[in-house]
């Protein structure tokens, strides 16, 4: 065998043995890429507040069984402004859980008139959202509208119209499910706003019972 021939074969082994070392960590990667996350959607009680006072009830779940949460472009005020950055972001995967809840501002700041652009926001998240299962989270009670900032626009019974528009989209959708977990008075920060850390356990607790987060814990523990 001539030393041209031999150096050929040499420099083939090299790029034999990188190429395979290549597809293992592609398909390492792979594996990453496709681990199942917690797509959070929603407003500050999805995911905290930005001061870090209220923390959100999705980063319970996430701890329940290791998942990775993605909240990056998914936190808004009312239900347009969450449609508009869902809109904007990369969408879920297959082997993702999406966590949404809207609708609180949107029945404290507007009231009755918030509820036509919250039937189409919240129609627009959900077809966006089409790639993963998802769990909406129906907006609980208990809460004091006294205590809002501003003009009182909200109240028990504007918030019961919000919750059946929320009821009747979530029965149009696939791979779709709503838990409306109940609060007590004593579950909110001393705001009266926001769900203290019984207030998310509650939550985490309405979510964690449904199917569609039983089998997101299993593809997660794999």
């Amino acid at each position: 065998m001539s030393w041209a021939h031999r150096a050929w074969l040499g420099v083939l082994g090299v790029v034999v043995l990188l190429g395979g070392g290549l597809l293992v960590e592609a398909r390492a990667d792979d594996r990453t890429a496709v681990a199942p996350r917690l797509y959070a959607v929603g407003h500050s009680w999805v995911v905290g507040t930005s001061s870090g006072e209220q923390i959100g009830y999705v980063h319970e779940l996430a701890a329940r069984v290791g998942a990775q949460v993605v909240d990056a472009d998914h936190t808004g005020f009312r239900a347009p402004q969450v449609r508009r950055l869902v809109d904007g972001a990369p969408r879920c995967r297959p082997s993702d859980l999406a966590v949404v809840q809207v609708g609180l501002n949107d029945v404290r700041l507007r009231g009755e008139s918030g509820l036509r652009p919250f039937r189409r926001a919240l129609r627009g998240i959900l077809a966006r959202l089409d790639g993963c299962d998802v769990v909406v989270v129906r907006e609980p009670g208990a809460l004091d509208y006294r205590r809002s900032v501003g003009r009182v626009l909200g109240s028990t019974h504007v918030l019961d119209d919000y919750r059946r528009v929320t009821a009747d989209l979530v029965l149009t959708r696939p791979r779709t499910t709503m838990v409306t977990p109940v609060l007590a008075p004593g579950q909110y920060l001393v705001d009266g706003l926001h769900p203290n850390l019984s207030g998310n356990r509650t939550i985490a607790r309405a979510i964690s019972r449904s199917a569609a987060w039983r089998a997101f814990a299993r593809r997660v523990k794999g």
